[in-house]
């Protein structure tokens, strides 16, 4: 029996027992940007977890490079000071100095349930940056992005 021509019928390949990439199980795949879902309206949202920074900022300036005049940056639990470090950062980037602002600030509270079921209250803050042309006039109208339930005001009584 003729065996097969390598050129036209490859063998079969495993993988080698020595190789480390073979023995080592992977955990579930991690969610892409593509992936996630559109904020609401096509509002520009950057919302902040547990990477660098540097990161988010670059995001945020990109957001800003791109033509739009607000971004919302929103954080919860542990990564509200990243946040703010964020809009900081953006808002002294030397490219960008004296044309981005800090418009509006809202914080709040938002009950969860972990996983084991039980309620949570996770603190979380949203910050509107804007873009203001360089000399210094008011930013050109556009309806700035909306989330539910901001906790900037105080509840009413009952």
């Amino acid at each position: 029996m003729p065996e097969p021509h390598p050129a036209t019928e490859p063998a079969p390949s495993a993988p080698s027992p020595a190789s480390p990439r073979a023995e080592r199980p992977r955990g579930p795949p991690r969610p892409r940007r593509e992936d996630r879902p559109p904020s609401r309206l096509g509002e520009p949202i950057v919302y902040v977890g547990d990477r660098p920074t540097m990161t988010y900022a670059f995001e945020v300036v990109g957001q800003l490079n791109s033509g739009v005049n607000e971004v919302l940056v929103k954080a919860r639990g542990r990564a509200i000071s990243r946040a703010v470090d964020v809009a900081e950062v953006v808002r002294r980037h030397r490219l960008l100095e004296g044309t981005v602002a800090i418009s509006s600030v809202g914080i709040g509270t938002e009950r969860l349930t972990n996983r084991e079921g039980k309620d949570l209250n996770v603190s979380f803050i949203q910050i509107t940056l804007t873009r203001r042309p360089p000399d210094g006039g008011p930013a050109p109208a556009s309806s700035p992005p909306r989330a539910e339930g901001t906790g900037s005001r105080p509840p009413s009584p009952p």
